[in-house]
Order: C-alpha cells, then sequence, then structure tokens
C-alpha cells in the first residue's frame, strides 16, 4: 500500500526510534559540517541517505530558479548508488513519484511494484523498483527540491520511520544548500570586490604618478622665475609666482596623499628599521611645516630629551608626525602646537596638542576612516582630501605602535603616536 503523509524534521517523532534519527542528524551534520560546494555537499548528504535507510541508490533534485512554474522540469543535482559512485543514467528510477512530491508537498513512500503500477510509474515497473521513497525539500516554506530513494531488494523495505528520518534529512540538506549558496556568493562578492579595489588601487597609482609629474615641472618653474626675477630686480609677478607655487604643491600633497594611501593598502610600503634619534627628526619636521605655521600665526614648541632614541623607520616616522603637525597647524589660527617626546614604558610616547577648534565627540571617533572630515559641508572652511591621519594610523600600526586622540571642542586637540623604543614586535617581547 503506498500512502502520503505530512512527516517533517519538525513533526511528532512518535513512531521513530529516537536513537536511529539522531543518529542520522549527528552522522549527516559531522559529515557535511565544513562542505560548502553544493554539489559536494549533495553528495555526501545523498551517501548518508543510502547508508542510514539501506536504499540502493538516491537522487536529489532542484527546482530551477523561479520555480513557480511547475511545468519546469526539476533538474538533477546528484545521483549516488550505495558503492558510492554518482548515478549519471536518469531512465532508472520514477518520475512520478518525484513528480508527486513536488506537486503536492508531501513524503510519498511506493511499498511495491503494483503500487507504482496504480500511481503511473512504468518505470517503477519496468526496472523492478519495489521499495520508493521520495520527501519534498523546503527551506522557509518554499519549494527547493525533491530528494528521492529506491532500491530492489523487497516490497516494503521503507517505514514510517525512514519517511521521518529522510524528512528530517531533507531539511538538513535545505538548510545546508542554502548556507552554501550563500557562502559561494559571499566568496564571489568578496572576489569581485577585491579586484575592483586592485584595480582601483592601481588607478590612482597610475594617476598619481603621471600628475606629479607636471605638478613638478610647474613647482620647479615657479621657483625658476622667482630666482630670475629677484636677479634681474623684475618682481611685478612674484606674488603670482609664489600663488602657483603654493597651489601647485598643495595640490602636489594631495596627490601624495592618495599614493600613500593607495600603497599601504596594496601592501607596497615597507619599514626599514634603524636607529633614530628624535630631537634632530623634529628638527626636520619643524623645518618643512615652519612657513605654514608662520602663516597661522601659529607658534610651535618642541619638547624632546637629546639622548632619546628609539628603533623604527626614519622616513615612515618623519610621515606620521609631518601629518600630525600639519592637522594641529590647520585647524589651529594664531594658537600654540606642542610636539613633546617622552619615555613610557617599554614605548615612546609622542604627543601633537593644539590650542584649535577641538573636535567633538561623535566626529572623533570618525577621524582615522579614509576620506572623512570633521566638516563634510559643501562650505568647509578647511581644505584636504580626509585621508591624513587614516595614512597615520596604517604607518604607525606599521611601525608595530598605535594612535590615539583626544579632543574637546573649542578647547583643542591631543594626538598621542605610541611605539616600541625597541622596534615592531618588541613590545610583546617584554610583556
Amino acid at each position: 500500500m503506498s500512502y502520503a503523509g505530512s512527516a517533517t524534521a519538525g513533526g511528532s517523532v512518535a513512531s521513530v526510534t529516537l536513537s536511529r534519527y539522531l543518529d542520522a542528524l549527528l552522522d549527516l551534520n559531522l559529515a557535511s559540517a565544513k562542505l560548502f560546494d553544493p554539489g559536494e555537499l549533495a553528495r555526501v548528504a545523498l551517501d548518508r541517505v543510502i547508508h542510514i535507510l539501506g536504499a540502493e541508490r538516491a537522487f536529489l533534485f532542484r527546482v530551477p530558479p523561479g520555480g513557480e512554474d511547475e511545468s519546469a522540469p526539476l533538474t538533477l543535482m546528484a545521483g549516488r548508488d550505495a558503492a558510492r559512485q554518482d548515478v549519471q543514467e536518469l531512465t532508472a528510477y520514477s518520475s512520478t513519484v518525484v513528480d508527486q512530491v513536488r506537486r503536492e508537498r508531501a513524503p510519498l513512500v511506493v511499498t511495491g511494484t503494483h503500487e507504482g503500477a496504480v500511481l503511473g510509474s512504468e518505470s517503477a515497473v519496468a526496472h523492478d523498483l519495489r521499495s520508493i521513497m521520495a520527501v519534498p525539500v523546503q527551506f522557509r516554506d518554499q519549494l527547493v527540491g525533491v530528494v528521492y530513494a529506491d532500491t530492489r531488494v523487497a516490497e516494503g523495505f521503507f517505514t514510517r520511520e525512514d519517511v521521518d528520518i529522510l524528512a528530517a534529512i531533507a531539511t538538513h540538506i535545505a538548510i545546508s544548500l542554502e548556507t552554501a549558496q550563500s557562502a559561494q556568493a559571499l566568496r564571489v562578492a568578496r572576489d569581485q570586490a577585491l579586484e575592483s579595489s586592485r584595480i582601483k588601487g592601481q588607478f590612482l597609482l597610475n594617476m598619481s604618478h603621471e600628475l606629479r609629474t607636471p605638478l613638478n615641472a610647474v613647482i620647479g618653474y615657479a621657483e625658476l622665475l622667482l630666482d630670475i626675477s629677484r636677479e634681474t630686480g623684475f618682481t611685478d609677478f612674484n606674488e603670482e609666482l609664489r600663488r602657483i607655487g603654493d597651489a601647485a604643491e598643495h595640490l602636489l600633497r594631495l596627490i601624495s596623499d592618495i599614493l600613500d594611501i593607495t600603497r599601504s593598502d596594496a601592501g607596497r610600503v615597507a619599514a626599514h628599521l634603524e636607529q633614530v634619534e628624535l630631537a634632530p627628526l623634529l628638527d626636520v619636521v619643524r623645518s618643512i611645516i615652519g612657513p605654514a605655521i608662520e602663516r597661522a600665526g601659529n607658534q610651535l614648541e618642541l619638547r624632546c630629551p637629546p639622548a632619546l632614541a628609539l628603533t623604527t623607520d626614519r622616513t615612515l616616522l618623519q610621515r606620521v608626525l609631518t601629518h600630525l603637525v600639519e592637522n594641529a597647524n590647520k585647524f589651529t589660527a594664531r594658537g600654540d602646537l606642542t610636539v613633546t617626546a617622552a619615555l613610557a614604558g617599554p614605548e615612546v610616547a609622542i604627543t601633537i596638542a593644539d590650542t584649535g577648534v577641538g573636535i567633538g565627540p561623535d566626529e572623533l571617533a570618525r577621524v582615522f576612516e579614509d576620506f572623512y572630515q570633521v566638516d563634510m559641508s559643501s562650505t568647509r572652511a578647511y581644505g584636504g582630501l580626509g585621508v591624513g591621519l587614516a595614512i597615520c594610523q596604517r604607518l604607525v600600526a606599521l611601525l608595530g605602535g598605535r594612535i590615539t586622540a583626544e579632543s574637546e571642542r573649542g578647547v583643542g586637540s591631543r594626538f598621542t603616536v605610541l611605539l616600541p623604543r625597541a622596534g615592531p614586535g618588541a613590545t610583546e617581547r617584554v610583556s
């Protein structure tokens, strides 16, 4: 006698031997836990169906995309036999049983070839399929496919208990397939994002190099014309030439910032360690930023013990400190900038403090984000791309350190760079 039931993984299992039911799910869970390829997952699940239920063959059919159209044929996702071999030949299975399960979304068991004939399954008779069982594979009330098993061993081979177990396995298959497909989609999206990021980075590198060359030429010619004007005494256009040079240098700094952050993201920045004395390095930073500090009407004070030194990359640290002092100067007018270097246990702490406009708590939490600016309005008073602090954070991390920020609106800001005195990794070794 054939019967259709409403057995599901969440239904009553009173008729099921509980230990067998749980063993089946545990076995399938262990076998498929680390599988994210849908095809491999289907094969492993069907092998477990055959092993647990004693079937000779098992198939998993998928509903095609847009499966609302029931006239669209199911596609074979996997077929396996008791020897754990793939089954490619589909003529020897009961499509009638599969179609009925798809249509009614309920399990179906055929207990003999006579019942198969009653259902209209020619394959059940022609291939002596004495016991057949199929259940719907559903995820969130949506039909995903049909899992099917058969055997020629004996009529009445599959029991109600087997139906409940297969229904539980079908639920597991549905969840696992959804997880595998989501993981696969995430991998594709990740790969596309990485490729997009690589192309963007390469474009920015190429663009930066292409722009730097003519800008350097503009700066060079502006300086040359200023020198000529001083020698000849023809100074009518000196102010305009200075503006040209200043504008070109400002644009060059912006392009250099883009180049720095792109190189950092691409892993193209390497640290070259050496013993670096801080006092002379801070003097270099002051000489670089001095003219801009004077134009802003600010005062810069350096506080650093003469013998204070650390193992680090001189060039990268100079870039970090230059960025931070430039940033402090940009947001301060006729105020004070103070750079203080001191030992802090196994680290060296370098603090850049200003008496500028300060930053509110909401903005402070985001100051190290790429391209974030405290004033994001179209009429903002301060220039820049909003990448200076992001670059600083990346470079400090490359040097084995960290950077912190404190600020109060209307009072000023303090940025502190903490670096291991003995070089990257030294803090961990000391602790």
